[in-house]
């Protein structure tokens, strides 16, 4: 699994990168922490191989004094310490072993256009903007939700973010969504999603292959839900392990009231 840490890593670098956001290392446990009221964007990863957990204890009480909601990422070499400080700072489990799926892009086959399909690659502040509002109902998330995954383009730049995301439309609707990181020699997908009601009409295909062809990456790199797990692996992904997240700190919606109290004193 050491290219899934250094992915996660580089991913949590890139967060920490936005303006305003915060990076710090301890004893090999890498932790970030920003303004943004949503786990994505505030997070630890600890290495395989720890000592002590000193910087472990650290880092959360780092995260906790943020007052932004935050994950732990744990991968099956994260030693168990680690997992037992993250249940003492109060995180519960949010989503357990997770399949991690990789492919070579250069295996996967060309997208194509479902009928009255259409997709686009989200760079300014409208499209953005839509493409979180299309992710909440796709989730079903709070307001909190939609409007963390704006912040970065309001701090950033709407076409500057560390990473890149695609809308896809099915007869004029928004109707699913994904986001691409490349960092640590993975590109990665994350939040790949469609619409209940626009299921089964290709568009979970699309939405992973195109973004994964455009990238100029060569390994792909996922975690999926169980339903996704089968639709990636008619794809041609691989399970390669798993990847668990673990939540702490505050409500998102809580964290996002004190953020706006905060903008307007």
């Amino acid at each position: 699994m050491d290219a899934v840490h250094a992915h996660l890593r580089a991913f949590l670098t890139a967060v920490a990168g936005l303006p305003g956001g915060e990076l710090a290392e301890d004893g090999g446990v890498l932790w970030c922490r920003t303004s943004i009221p949503w786990p994505m964007f505030n997070g630890v990863i600890a290495s395989p191989a720890l000592g002590r957990c000193d910087g472990v204890e650290r880092a959360l009480e780092a995260l906790a004094a943020n007052g932004m909601p935050w994950f732990a990422w744990v991968l099956p070499d994260t030693p168990p310490e680690v997992t037992d400080a993250v249940a003492r700072a109060g995180a519960t489990e949010f989503e357990i072993r997770a399949p991690w799926m990789e492919v070579r892009i250069a295996d996967l086959d060309e997208p194509e256009l479902p009928p009255g399909v259409s997709v686009e690659e989200v760079r300014d502040e409208a499209g953005v903007r839509r493409w979180a509002a299309a992710r909440r109902e796709i989730y079903a998330t709070s307001e909190a939700g939609e409007e963390a995954w704006a912040m970065p383009g309001e701090l950033a730049g709407w076409d500057r973010q560390p990473w890149r995301q695609w809308l896809a439309y099915a007869d004029g609707e928004p109707a699913a969504v994904t986001m691409l990181y490349r960092g640590g020699g993975i590109t990665g997908l994350f939040g790949v999603g469609t619409k209940r009601e626009m299921r089964g009409r290709g568009l979970g295909r699309l939405i992973t292959l195109l973004p994964l062809k455009e990238s100029g990456g060569e390994i792909a790199g996922l975690f999926a839900t169980p339903a996704g797990e089968r639709l990636y692996a008619h794809l041609g992904f691989e399970r390669r392990g798993w990847v668990s997240r673990w939540l702490g700190g505050p409500p998102a919606p809580d964290a996002l009231a004190r953020a706006r109290r905060a903008t307007v004193r």
